[in-house]
């Protein structure tokens, strides 16, 4: 009897340092990144692979663009989060050295996200990663390294971060300038030009040289600064849909030489037994060929009304 129990104890014991190890991971030496003595600065290239598609961001002249699956600008914003998390994490503790469970956490070459950072001047990555399931905890994740059978606990890092649409990636600012520091404005819609140009901290429309108070200029360029996209139109959108040649609001915006376009057409005609939708745009940015952007209504008709309150 005293023996059964002896094995019963030393069962349970054993059965509770498994479940110990399963939830905990198996110590390490200390917790690690690769990343750890790299400025964040100094990343200019991201590889984001996942189970359908990939994504790769460049930084070229300190912006970040979307170099594939097609070329496109990048929000920088979101890039440089992202970036900034895979700085901040760290790898724990080995939770298997099983291969036979990596499905189980989400670490197979076929399921997980595999995550490579690259620094200037680095050819390879320094930071390669497979990111596999949430962990069991806030801000923890499952991840492994390619070609090795340890999974370990990432720390301090979501997956949520990484936004699996190729367009979460995308820059939807349509100026995405210092519109603080412009130099010269001018908006055109279909029956008014506002065009204005700064000399020191003094506005003046160019039309006929009135100097315009800075508070309303002010205002203009918040609600210059708010346009932006909601989503982005099939790059074979027929031309006449797009109303181009009678944009609603056609803008030009200098900030230190550099002259950012964005031309915006009239909402599209609902059609007939379509349900109904709130209107939208369609808008072009100089520079990004072949992108063309979905404005929602309000952002523009907020312009064109406030175009309205312009000083005699």
């Amino acid at each position: 009897m005293k023996k059964i129990s002896l094995m019963l104890a030393v069962f349970a014991f054993l059965l509770g340092i498994s479940i110990f190890l399963l939830i905990k991971g198996k110590p390490t030496a200390k917790n690690f990144n690769p990343l750890d003595n790299i400025d964040v600065a100094k990343v200019d290239k991201i590889v984001l692979s996942f189970p359908a598609f990939s994504v790769t961001l460049e930084k070229e002249n300190q912006a970040w663009k979307l170099t594939s699956p097609f070329k496109d600008a990048a929000d920088g914003a979101v890039v440089d989060r992202i970036a900034a998390e895979f700085k901040g994490m760290t790898v724990g503790s080995v939770i298997s050295e099983n291969k036979g469970k990596h499905g189980q956490f989400g670490v197979e070459d076929k399921t997980a996200i595999h995550a490579q950072v690259f620094v200037e001047g680095k050819k390879s990555p320094t930071l390669d990663l497979l990111i596999g399931k949430e962990g069991p905890s806030y801000m923890t994740a499952y991840v492994r390294f390619p070609g090795q059978n340890m999974v370990y606990i990432g720390n301090g890092f979501s997956t949520y971060t990484l936004q699996q649409s190729t367009d979460s990636y995308r820059l939807k600012k349509m100026l995405p300038l210092d519109l603080a520091v412009a130099t010269s404005i001018k908006v055109a819609g279909s029956n008014t030009t506002f065009d204005l140009s700064r000399t020191s901290a003094t506005w003046t429309r160019s039309s006929d040289g009135k100097t315009i108070e800075t508070g309303w200029v002010d205002s203009l360029k918040n609600k210059l600064n708010a346009l932006q996209a909601s989503q982005f139109a099939p790059a074979d959108t027929p031309e006449k849909d797009l109303g181009f040649l009678k944009p609603a609001l056609d803008i030009s915006v200098v900030v230190s030489s550099t002259v950012s376009h964005v031309v915006i057409g009239p909402a599209p005609a609902a059609k007939k037994g379509a349900p109904s939708t709130p209107p939208t745009h369609y808008g072009r940015v100089d520079g990004r060929a072949g992108v063309i952007l979905v404005i929602p209504d309000y952002y523009v008709k907020d312009i064109q009304d406030f175009l309205k309150t312009a000083p005699k």
